[in-house]
């Protein structure tokens, strides 16, 4: 869906494709590593609180800042070794949980490793981004990621029954539209002279929006101040 949200995008901005075999390849591996990411999260969201996980999430600009200082070659500066020990820190207090639960930490550890995998795609979107359009990628990028999501549990597809359901489905285009927005004007970001490790960084703010929302519709109010301490370090300012 969030596919077909970009055609009319790359058709209104007349986007560029790519033929280089190089840019293709590294299009392969992002759609792995997102894959990976999406299967390893919708096991965490069964198992683990949507507000920790986004929490947990928001580090994924740790992630990105080692991946674009490695890959992308960005510099690394003072604020970026602070806000490093900062997320650090923060994934301590969401990990240092007194309660030894096995599925909260299993779904924790799946939740991070997540993180880790969707991190470094991002930093190879930087690679492929300097080749190609913004909605290009962004079409061909939601296809590879839907396509090898499956890949990884094929059986998932004889439960898409639920989906059928009219509010359901309502939801999911409502979701889809805005996640292709989202993605759109981030990548449009970057590709218009921002750093991915800054860019990044940004777009975390959003884990706020989430946290609160979570307490408020979905009753999840169990460590509130933490989380928001744990926010508060993870976005960092440039």
């Amino acid at each position: 869906l969030v596919g077909l949200f970009a055609i009319p995008i790359f058709l209104l901005y007349r986007g560029t494709i790519s033929i280089s075999l190089t840019i293709w390849g590294y299009i392969i591996i992002a759609g792995i590593f997102y894959a990976a990411s999406n299967f390893l999260l919708c096991h965490a969201i069964k198992i683990t609180e949507i507000s920790r996980i986004s929490v947990i999430g928001s580090s994924r600009s740790l992630w990105v800042l080692i991946g674009s200082i490695l890959i992308l070659g960005e510099k690394l500066n003072t604020f970026n070794l602070v806000g490093i020990l900062l997320i650090v820190f923060s994934l301590a207090l969401i990990f240092g949980q007194k309660e030894k639960k096995v599925e909260t930490n299993k779904g924790q550890k799946l939740a991070l490793f997540a993180t880790i995998l969707s991190g470094f795609a991002l930093v190879i979107d930087g690679l492929i981004l300097r080749e190609v359009s913004v909605a290009f990628y962004l079409i061909i990028s939601s296809l590879f990621t839907g396509v090898g999501t499956l890949a990884f549990s094929p059986k998932s597809i004889t439960k898409i029954g639920p989906y059928k359901n009219k509010k359901v489905f309502v939801l999911l285009i409502i979701a889809s539209f805005i996640f292709a927005l989202a993605v759109f004007l981030m990548y449009t970001s970057y590709k218009i002279g921002g750093k991915m490790a800054v860019v990044i960084p940004i777009t975390q703010s959003a884990a706020i929006l989430t946290v609160f929302l979570s307490a408020l519709l979905l009753k999840e109010t169990k460590d509130l101040p933490k989380k928001i301490i744990a926010l508060v370090l993870c976005i960092r300012c440039y």
